[in-house]
């Protein structure tokens, strides 16, 4: 992760550029297609704590300390093995659309591949909202969400395309 978080930034330009470095690292083990998303002062056993968001193809959904590196926490969301499609570099499809987050109650949006239900999730510990997740009436073996969840007006909008453009869709 190259230095590009600091609340003392604005911008990142050539009079500031030199100064960035490796603040840490962390493996995901496996590839990420969507953008990771941040929330700031999320309050965690106690501690508050700058988070990153980022949803990996073997289907996990990773809470990451922007300012350590450490682990938060990780959840499983599902992931769907599709023979003969290269999309991914192993065939393998999970949490490709990028989640939204939804302060006002400290939900982060999330949908899993192979059962492409959408997860409400605790911000600070990953846990279920009540009465989720819940199905999008796709079907796993040939839909997937692939673009980022938007959230507006109370809603959240999903769209959904085929796994290497392989019928039905």
């Amino acid at each position: 992760l190259r230095r590009s978080y600091n609340t003392s930034e604005s911008t990142i330009g050539t009079g500031n550029v030199a100064s960035l470095g490796k603040l840490w690292s962390f493996s995901l083990g496996a590839v990420a297609i969507g953008t990771p998303v941040v929330a700031s002062g999320v309050s965690v056993g106690g501690a508050t704590h700058n988070i990153v968001y980022i949803g990996i193809e073997r289907g996990d959904l990773d809470a990451v300390d922007l300012d350590t590196g450490q682990l938060l926490w990780r959840r499983n969301l599902g992931s769907h093995t599709a023979t003969g499609c290269n999309d991914t570099p192993d065939s393998v499809f999970g949490v490709s659309g990028t989640p939204v987050i939804d302060r006002s109650s400290s939900t982060i949006y999330a949908v899993g591949g192979g059962t492409e239900k959408l997860y409400a999730l605790d911000l600070a510990t990953g846990a279920d909202a009540s009465g989720w997740p819940v199905s999008l009436g796709l079907d796993g073996t040939h839909e997937h969400v692939w673009g980022a969840l938007t959230l507006a007006g109370g809603k959240i909008y999903a769209g959904s395309a085929s796994f290497c453009d392989v019928g039905p869709y």
